[in-house]
Order: structure tokens, then sequence, then C-alpha cells
């Protein structure tokens, strides 16, 4: 027989136990009490958004919530509509990015004055196409109870938005202009032997707003423009004394260069080059249209830029002295005929880089890649040997 003092504490811990479990049951209710409502919507207030499949373009999803008194939200999920199976392929994000969230531009019709609202973003992972229906699984917590709701198996509206990810819309050269060398600003000009002017790349107006631009042939660091940091280059050798040389073209950064220097020319005597600096204009910087800015060298007769294991700007003429040295000069003292030097012939680096690519990416957050190359100016009255800078595609 069990005596009062030993049973008496083992009842009523066995009942205060029961009373919280009973009450913690009571206060749960059905799985989802938590919750007054649940819906997701695209940015829009529709049920439906388009992105291009870039890895960048995000589409926004408006989580609408209202919660039971004292409750509060734990998480969010999302999901495949109907299936609740996870999102693969796709990259989701707590944070907004810098580019549309959709590519028509829809006012949002829904009003949320008395819900809550959470944001979740969600692109693709790759560029190919993609589509995908995508609903909501949400919890929500009081006094350490959670409560969870749906939308995935929920034959309401607004209980998924059908995500469209479409092949992403690639830009070319038919959606800019690089303006010509005839209708570009000069910047210095030398007798016959040196003119350098400054071509600017636009956008065209329908042409979406670029937000970033990339290469790996930036000329900033130096302000000297010589052969191996030039954007193209490319040369003409054994032409006549008033044909083109050398045509280079250098990619230009507002936030590194302000002037370029060069040596005028190079030859025997007073014609010796000076050592000279050329502002550039950014001519067409504040247009909403501007991308790049180029400054464009043309080089006649004889003269050329070399690269060189000991200076980095050379400019050489084709005149060899005793069969075995080019005659060349390097940067000096502005304003001052530049310094004298000789290289040998046999250690002849001439630069070539007939091509090269810079790449744009839309607000879209598509990157698309133009490529640049030296072309044939065409009329202006220039002769039939003049090279410019020129968009290729």
């Amino acid at each position: 027989m069990f005596s009062k003092k030993k049973t008496m504490p083992l009842l009523v811990a066995l009942s205060t136990c029961f009373n919280v479990s009973h009450a913690q049951e009571l206060n749960a209710g059905p799985p989802d009490s938590g919750f007054k409502n649940l819906k997701i919507f695209a940015s829009d207030g529709t049920s439906k958004v388009n992105i291009f499949a870039n890895g960048n373009m995000q589409a926004k999803l408006d989580i609408i919530y209202d919660l039971a008194p004292g409750y509060e939200l734990k998480d969010i999920h999302l999901k495949q509509y109907n299936t609740k199976d996870e999102l693969e392929g796709w990259k989701i994000s707590d944070t907004s990015n810098q580019y549309l969230h959709q590519i028509d531009n829809l006012s949002s019709t829904m009003s949320v004055s008395d819900s809550m609202t959470a944001h979740r973003y969600i692109s693709t992972e790759d560029e190919i196409p993609n589509s995908i229906s995508v609903c909501v699984e949400a919890t929500a917590i009081k006094d350490g109870v959670e409560s969870k709701k749906s939308t995935c198996n929920a034959q309401t509206s607004n209980a998924f938005v059908y995500i469209n990810a479409i092949t992403p819309h690639y830009l070319g050269k038919e959606d800019f202009d690089l303006i010509s060398w005839a209708d570009s600003p000069l910047l210095e000009k030398w007798e016959d032997t040196i003119e350098i002017k400054e071509q600017t790349l636009m956008k065209k107006p329908d042409t979406p707003r670029i937000l970033n631009i990339e290469s790996d042939s930036w000329h900033k660091g130096d302000d000297a423009i010589y052969a191996e940091n030039a954007f193209v280059l490319d040369n003409y050798v054994n032409n006549p004394p008033s044909q083109v040389s050398q045509v280079a073209s250098w990619l230009e950064n507002s936030n590194y260069e302000t002037f370029v220097k060069f040596i005028e020319n190079c030859g025997w005597n007073n014609f010796w080059g000076t050592t000279k600096q050329a502002e550039i204009l950014y001519a067409h910087k504040n247009d909403k249209d501007y991308i790049a800015t180029f400054v464009t060298q043309i080089l006649k007769g004889d003269k050329f830029l070399i690269k060189n294991n000991e200076w980095k700007y050379n400019l050489c003429t084709e005149d060899v002295w005793s069969g075995t040295y080019y005659k060349c000069q390097n940067i000096g003292e502005l304003w001052q005929v530049a310094p004298l030097t000789w290289h040998r012939v046999v250690n002849d680096t001439r630069i070539t880089r007939p091509s090269n690519s810079l790449k744009v990416t839309d607000i879209y957050g598509t990157t698309s890649e133009l490529s640049f190359g030296m072309g044939q100016i065409n009329g202006y009255g220039y002769s039939s040997d003049y090279r410019e800078l020129q968009l290729i595609n």
C-alpha cells in the first residue's frame, strides 16, 4: 500500500505535466491557426511574371500574410506548386540586385494595407530557358508552438506565381553607334606624322540602359599610350611616307585618365619628337546614351609604337641605323625633346591586336559581347589607306 507522503508529489507532477501539455494543444489549435491569410503575387500584383534566363534577372515575389494575435513569422519557403518539390535550377534570395524584376513593366493593383509583406527574389541558375509555378510555405510561432500554412495545394487565387524565364536578348552592333573618325573631336595633330582623336561609343535611344562595362584592356594606371596597353592595334608596314603605318586605339576610363602622353614625331636632328600631353575630352560623358570613350591614334610614314622590356613607350622609325638598330624615343619631360634610344631590330616585338571585345550588361542583367577592330575609313576625303576603330558585331 502506498503512503500519502510518497504518492502525492508524483500525482502533482503528473497532473502538472498533463495540464501544460493540454494547454499547449489548446493553444496550438488547427495546424494553420496562426495564419489568417497567406498569398503570393508577382511584384505587379499578378500571378505571372516574365524574366530573362540570364542568371541575373530576378523575379520579385511578394508574400502577403496576416497572422493571428500573438504569432510571429518564423520562416518562408518557396516550393513548386502542387508537388511541393524544391526549386531545382533556380536561385532564391532575400535581397534584390540592381536589375529589373520583370520584362513587362506593369503597375501593381493589389492592396496589402491590413497585411504584412515579405519579399523573395528568384532567378535562373544558368542561361537555359525555364518556367515554373511557385507556391509558398510559411511557419509562424507563438509561445514555442509552431503553426504552418501552405498555398501549394490550394485551389484558390493567389496561391502561386508562374515564372517564365525566356531566352535572353543579346545586344549587338545594331544597338550601338561608334562615332566615326571623321566626326570625332581632334585631340592632337603634328604635321603628317601623328593624329589623335577621341571616338565615343553610344547606345541607340531604344537600346536598354547599360549598367556595367567590362574589358581586360582598360588604359589606366599610366597616362602614356603605349603599344602594350592598346585596346586594338594594327600595323601597315612598308607604306610610302605619306601613308598610314600604324593605327591604335585605347579604351579610356574617366575615373583614371584625364590626359594622354605621347611623342609627336621621331626623326633626325630638328625633327626629334617632343613629349606632349593632350586632354581627353570625354565629350559625350554626360549624355544618357554614353557608353565608353576610345582614344585613337593614326601614325603615318615609317613611324610605329613598339614593345620594349625596358621602356613601355617606344615611338620608333623604320629608318635603321647601321642595319642593326631602330631609332626610337621614349616619354620624357613634358614639352621637352624626348630621350633618344636604340632598339635592336632582331628584338622587334611589334604588337598586333587586330580585334578586341567589350562586355556590356544591361538593365535586365544580360551580358553581351561587342567586338571591335580596325576598318577602312570610307570617304570623308581620306585616302584609302586610312583606318579607324570600328564596331564589328
